[in-house]
């Protein structure tokens, strides 16, 4: 009988320390395309040519930094703030350039959200991305 009371105390502890992940908790880290399509066709090519070298970073406190290579070879960095709406369908970008033109950016997450895997789209274009 010890031993029972003592097992089921050693599992109601460890349950307690586990903690469930949610979408949130899966997207710091930087991230690069896989893949990109428009109105339904690939254009992954034609993404990193217009983008090169890529990256999209998350940290855990809500800030993001997008960054690539412009076509003349300068780097272009953009700084913001993140967070996951409507029941994590939707990620918000919110560029913190005064100056920016484009400085909200509300994605789609077309499929959950995993340690690995981000797929987002915004109307007729879709982000496949993953984690380096």
């Amino acid at each position: 009988m010890k031993n029972f009371i003592l097992f089921w105390l050693c599992l109601a502890l460890f349950a307690s320390k586990c903690k469930t992940s949610e979408p949130k908790d899966f997207l710091p880290g930087t991230w690069g395309i896989l893949s990109y399509s428009l109105d339904g066709m690939d254009k992954t090519a034609d993404f990193n040519l217009a983008f090169p070298a890529y990256h999209l970073s998350f940290d855990a406190k809500g800030n993001f930094t997008e960054s690539y290579r412009n076509i003349l070879g300068d780097d272009i960095i953009i700084k913001g703030t993140w967070t996951l709406e409507s029941n994590n369908l939707q990620l918000v970008l919110v560029d913190n350039n005064p100056n920016s033109i484009n400085k909200m950016r509300t994605f789609n997450v077309l499929q959950p959200i995993t340690e690995i895997v981000l797929v987002i789209g915004e109307g007729n274009k879709e982000y496949d991305l993953r984690k380096q």
